[in-house]
């Protein structure tokens, strides 16, 4: 008999075998032409080639990873003997600077290493010395640990810190030596300030402890280093750090000396901190701190015009940070603004100087910003998040600020602060969202979501999506899609 009506039609035989049978006409010789298969047979062969493939398969698997381990066992002692050579290299590095720091290398010896280990060469350069200081409830601390201290802090330095250092850091004497290098006096200061900013802050950050800085004069002979180190201590363990307990600080021999400049990195660091202080809207902060920069120009002796041109330019750095924040500096100062500087500039006495900014600069900025930006960071979060969703997440942190016509540090600060995540997380989420929409959604490939997502190559989405699903978007799309 047969089942079905179609040519394709399934035949049993009187044995109960069953054959798919395909009849057809053939209209110039009126013949039929009837073609069949035993459908067990085929079953039978189609399991065979299963198995037969499988066992491929697991043969090839097995040769891979036979393969992988060869590799991987042939390479670990060239991978060993690379790390061997790095750290000789360190280990040399370390030993050439103990060395410069105990004064025992001649110029051409200094010359011959250097050119050897390919140093980079600099016109200035400046010693700084660097210890955690003890927490309030630690007491007093051995040196042995003050030293396993520093050298945890050493070793968890990010990586713009130590590309800063000239060869390497290391530890000398209890504490953390190190220089810098740069082409002239003026970007050694810069570049001084910088590293200074970059360990204070991942010291707070991550160990939540501060540190205390000693830095020598900036010096042009690596033969001086000697010098250089004895200047740096000095500054390190000199009793002003004790002064400023709870906070990090920073002392240069520069202080010390008779020539020092009125303007120099420590001034350079220390407005900046003021500025940051006021932004922050921390009042107690910048008064330390301003009570500490006009305390040194008092010490230097600046007077005189020279005097009123320092003051003017470190109020007008302040008064900035309205514009910076996109505050109108007439809804705070009205008309007086440059009123207010000029008398600034000719009160003499430091305690009333110190008074009279905290007043009529300080305090009206630090509480017009934060009434400022508690009217408008919710009116930011919900504008920011309508660009991110309305470009897909194709939008950088800079873009949204210019748009919102805010600085991009206070557009990251608000979204910090109301929703508890980064841009970058804003972003990523947003992104995360489309491409899963796109996956269950529509039948694009893979590379052609990544390309509307604006990836540079599908190997970038498909790593992202997997960090943050913990798989690919194929298996995505067909566990949810079969589910």
């Amino acid at each position: 008999g047969t089942e079905g009506q179609s040519d394709q039609q399934i035949y049993r035989s009187p044995e109960g075998r069953r054959y798919r049978v395909a009849v057809k006409e053939a209209g110039i010789h009126g013949l039929t032409y009837i073609t069949g298969y035993d459908m067990a047979k085929m079953k039978r062969g189609g399991i065979v080639f299963v198995f037969a493939a499988l066992g491929v398969m697991l043969l090839f698997g097995v040769i891979l990873a036979v393969l992988k381990a060869a590799a991987v066992r042939f390479s670990q002692p060239i991978l060993l003997l690379q790390k061997f050579v790095d750290d000789q290299n360190v280990q040399i590095k370390e030993l050439f600077v103990a060395n410069l720091v105990k004064g025992g290398l001649s110029p051409e010896r200094i010359a011959e290493t250097k050119k050897k280990y390919q140093m980079e060469s600099w016109q200035s350069y400046r010693m700084i010395g660097i210890s955690r200081k003890p927490k309030a409830d630690e007491g007093e601390i051995t040196l042995q640990e003050r030293e396993r201290q520093n050298r945890e802090l050493l070793s968890g330095l990010p990586e713009a810190v130590r590309e800063s250092f000239y060869i390497v850091p290391i530890i000398y004497e209890h504490c953390i030596i190190f220089m810098i290098g740069e082409n002239d006096d003026i970007a050694l200061d810069d570049k001084t300030a910088l590293v200074y900013k970059r360990i204070k802050d991942h010291a707070e950050e991550m160990y939540g402890c501060h540190i205390a800085f000693g830095i020598s004069r900036p010096f042009h002979d690596l033969t001086h280093t000697r010098k250089a180190y004895e200047e740096s201590s000095e500054a390190l363990h000199s009793q002003n750090h004790n002064r400023e307990e709870g906070i990090s600080s920073l002392v240069l021999y520069d202080d010390y000396s008779l020539m020092a400049p009125v303007n120099n990195v420590y001034d350079l660091i220390m407005e900046n901190e003021l500025i940051n202080a006021v932004d922050s809207c921390k009042e107690e902060e910048a008064r330390r701190l301003l009570e500490l920069i006009l305390g040194r120009l008092e010490m230097k002796g600046a007077s005189g015009i020279e005097r009123n041109f320092y003051v003017t330019r470190l109020l007008t750095a302040i008064v900035d940070v309205l514009t910076k924040a996109s505050l109108p500096i007439n809804d705070v100062f009205d008309s007086e603004q440059y009123n207010i500087l000029i008398k600034a500039a000719q009160i003499y006495d430091k305690k009333q100087l110190i008074q009279f900014v905290m007043d009529e600069i300080i305090r009206p900025i630090t509480h017009s910003l934060t009434a400022f930006r508690q009217s408008g960071a919710s009116d930011i979060v919900k504008q920011v998040t309508a660009m991110i969703k309305e470009s897909r997440g194709n939008i950088t942190l800079n873009e949204c600020a210019d748009a919102l016509n805010y600085q991009p540090n206070y557009v990251s600060k608000v979204l910090k602060k109301e929703r508890g995540v980064t841009f970058t997380d804003m972003v990523s989420e947003e992104k995360l969202k489309v491409a899963k929409y796109m996956l269950l959604t529509s039948d694009l490939s893979v590379a052609e979501i990544s390309e509307k997502l604006q990836y540079n190559n599908v190997q970038n989405f498909i790593r992202f999506f997997k960090n943050h699903e913990e798989t690919t978007p194929s298996a995505f799309r067909k566990k949810h899609k079969e589910g």
